[in-house]
């Protein structure tokens, strides 16, 4: 059976991701296996396209939120910590220290030395393969 398009099966979700919203940072909540982490960040990512598609419906074209949502901003994890399973919803802060043009800098390509552990040895002997 598809899943329920229906914005009101989800209103367990949008509280969710209110609540993350309001504190800024962002929210975790615990849950039993990493099953349920899975079936709730995939829950919060269908209830946010459920907003968007009713956001092209409400809105005009032109309308900065058509087709869009409040939520997008959130980013959505499931991650082990100290043996529990939980699911992370943080709102993207990315606050780059210096934002640059790249049509007036003249970068040299920076020299690349591999790690010790990708450099694979010489072998003596060429692979012979069995078909």
């Amino acid at each position: 059976m598809p899943p329920s398009k229906s914005r009101f099966a989800y209103d367990d979700c949008y509280a969710l991701m209110e609540a993350a919203l309001a504190d800024g940072v962002g929210t975790r909540y615990l849950v039993d296996d990493v099953g349920k982490a899975n079936q709730l960040r995939l829950r919060l990512n269908y209830a946010r396209s459920i907003d968007r598609e009713q956001n092209a419906e409400t809105y005009e074209l032109e309308h900065p939120m058509h087709g869009r949502s409040e939520y997008d901003k959130l980013i959505f994890k499931v991650n082990l910590r100290e043996g529990q399973w939980w699911v992370y919803i943080e709102v993207n802060t990315i606050n780059p220290l210096k934002i640059e043009g790249l049509s007036g800098v003249e970068d040299k390509e920076p020299e690349f030395e591999p790690p010790e552990m990708m450099i694979v040895p010489e072998r003596a002997e060429p692979i012979k393969r069995r078909f």
